[in-house]
C-alpha cells in the first residue's frame, strides 16, 4: 500500500497547531482517531465528510476507502510539528498529515 499524505479541512479552537507534541494513539475507529498528548489532554481526527466541527478535533479530508482501524495498528507514537503529523511507529498507510486548514472553526462564529 502506499502511504497517503491526508490534509485537514478544519480545525477546532482547541486544536494545537504550533510547536511540537508528542502524541500517543488512544483509540482508533473507522472514521476517527482518538490521540492522547503527553500532558493527558485527548484530541481527535474525524473524517470531515461524517463529522461537523469539534472543539478538540481536527476533521480530514480521508479517501472513501480510509479505515483508521487498519491504517494504525496498536499504540504508535506520533509526532505533532508545526501542523504536519508524522507516524513514527505501527503505521501503514499514512506517511503525514498535514494540518494546514481551509479554515479554522471558532466556538464563537458570530462574536463582533
Amino acid at each position: 500500500m502506499t502511504p497517503a499524505a491526508l490534509s485537514a479541512l478544519s480545525l477546532g479552537y482547541l486544536f494545537p497547531v504550533k510547536g511540537r507534541h508528542i502524541l500517543r494513539v488512544h483509540s482508533a475507529f473507522q472514521h476517527a482517531l482518538n490521540l492522547r498528548s503527553e500532558e493527558g489532554r485527548l484530541l481527535t481526527l474525524l473524517c470531515a465528510e461524517k463529522y461537523q466541527n469539534l472543539a478538540d478535533a481536527a476533521r480530514i479530508m480521508q479517501p472513501e476507502w480510509w479505515d483508521w482501524r487498519r491504517e494504525i495498528s496498536g499504540t504508535g507514537t506520533i509526532r505533532l510539528a508545526d501542523g504536519v503529523f508524522k507516524m513514527l511507529s505501527q503505521c501503514t498507510g499514512l506517511s503525514y498529515c498535514r494540518l494546514i486548514p481551509q479554515h479554522y472553526w471558532l466556538a464563537k462564529q458570530n462574536r463582533k
